[in-house]
């Protein structure tokens, strides 16, 4: 079970990264994401063209420079340092564990372990590659809280609303996974005015009376 979740993550993550929005047209590739990883990496600072000192503070210094424009400066020139001082990454590796000491494996003997399996980017469907985009990806991230986005963009799903359609939807509405209560579904603290319709509580079994595992002359004798 572990596996199959890491390799779904990882699988996820790397198509997240170098794979492009899926159209009813297109094939991902491992060839694709491979190429694409490697362009990435092939960039410097200089080709993302990322602030030097001298011009973060020739920016400070100018009276019609804005606060927020010279906030935005001195971040690209932090990730200009960060950059220089990681050195040229590895297009074999994958970045999520530049920071250990030695990686666990590389992206060839990944994608060469994975060949062959539902985890394949070259066996996907169309389907699979709009739910590896598509689903709610929170950061931080929490396997509870993707878990849970992605039951809610299954059951859209099945209701005939694409990812494209799931999007648009996500913007004027709160698609829950389902909840026991109704204050999981609340921010904290609750705002004033909540629901414009009465919410639909579909309780488990073991909260309806006269299913409760115990029996229910023990809970009188309490």
């Amino acid at each position: 079970f572990f596996f199959h979740m890491f390799a779904r993550r990882v699988t996820q993550s790397f198509v997240r990264a170098y794979g492009t929005l899926p159209t009813s047209n297109i094939k991902v590739t491992t060839s694709q994401l491979k190429e694409s990883r490697a362009k990435e990496v092939s960039q410097t600072p200089d080709s993302l063209q990322l602030d030097t000192y001298e011009q973060v503070e020739a920016k400070i210094n100018d009276p019609k420079e804005s606060f927020m424009a010279v906030a935005d400066s001195y971040k690209r020139y932090l990730q200009r340092l960060q950059m220089e001082e990681s050195g040229p990454a590895n297009s074999n590796h994958f970045s999520v564990y530049d920071g250990l000491a030695r990686q666990p494996f590389t992206i060839d003997q990944y994608f060469n372990f994975i060949k062959g399996s539902e985890y394949d980017p070259d066996n996907w469907t169309i389907d699979q590659l709009e739910e590896f985009y598509f689903v709610p990806h929170p950061e931080p991230f929490s396997m509870g809280l993707y878990l849970q986005n992605l039951v809610a963009y299954r059951t859209l799903r099945r209701l005939g609303y694409r990812g494209p359609q799931q999007r648009e939807l996500a913007k004027n509405y709160y698609i829950s996974a389902g909840e026991n209560t109704l204050e999981w579904l609340n921010p904290s603290p609750a705002p004033y005015h909540t629901y414009e319709e009465l919410c639909i509580i579909k309780e488990p079994p073991s909260f309806v009376h006269g299913e409760h595992p115990r029996a229910e002359s023990e809970i009188k004798l309490e």
